[in-house]
């Protein structure tokens, strides 16, 4: 007898899940994970059976959404200055899901520097006294990381106290770094001079008595 044995297995598994990438964008890095410039989170969902697919999600709690669209959604979520986290989820027609979080921290704006001149002001801009320069920073987004002062930027020293000027012409450099790498700058010139002039004078001529003269007289003076 020819005997045969035959078997048929059938395995069942559920619909694929979708896949989902997510990618930092700035256009302009600064240091310690900060960008600079523009920055957007993008979004990128693929549904391997060409189903329907949805992102959502929420960028610190306010909720975002891009699709559906058949085989892959592009979702690109700018984000604002700060830091912060956003989720997202890729969801199919079929209802399998996949998904992640991403957190970023931007901060495009240069720190503010004021700086203010004080002493007895003279003319054109010149200080008939000394000086003294009274320097202040603000800096609201990622910290400062340096407050430094020089003349004609070299020797940067850390600015605690005001500083004076005596007889001269400076430019006083004042810079303001923040954690990011924001670099703000602020050149003030200074002209100081606290020496009056010396005026002097002579007089000529034929000295007669109780000193009158008694001929022309020429004055002469420096």
């Amino acid at each position: 007898d020819v005997c045969a044995c035959v078997r048929q297995e059938y395995v069942c598994t559920g619909p694929p899940d979708p896949t989902i990438s997510a990618t930092l964008t700035c256009s302009a890095w600064g240091v310690n994970g900060w960008c600079i410039g523009d920055e957007s989170l993008d979004l990128v969902a693929t549904e391997p059976d060409g189903q329907n697919v949805l992102i959502s999600g929420d960028l610190n709690g306010d909720v975002f959404s891009c699709g559906p669209e058949a085989g892959n959604v592009n979702c690109s979520i700018p984000l604002p200055e700060g830091t912060g986290t956003v989720n997202y989820l890729a969801t199919s027609a079929q209802g399998t899901t996949a998904g992640g979080s991403k957190s970023w921290q931007r901060d495009a704006t240069l720190p503010v520097i004021d700086g203010s001149l004080t002493g007895t002001n003279g003319s054109n801009g010149w200080f008939i006294s000394s000086a003294e320069i009274t320097a202040s920073v603000t800096e609201s987004g990622s910290g400062l990381s340096a407050f430094e002062t020089s003349l004609d930027n070299t020797n940067w020293t850390a600015y605690t106290t005001p500083l004076t000027f005596n007889d001269g012409v400076y430019t006083l450099n004042i810079r303001a770094i923040d954690v990011a790498g924001n670099i703000a700058i602020v050149d003030l010139p200074i002209s100081v001079d606290t020496v009056s002039p010396t005026v002097g004078g002579t007089l000529s001529g034929t000295m007669g008595s109780a000193n009158w003269y008694n001929s022309i007289v020429q004055a002469s003076s420096t």
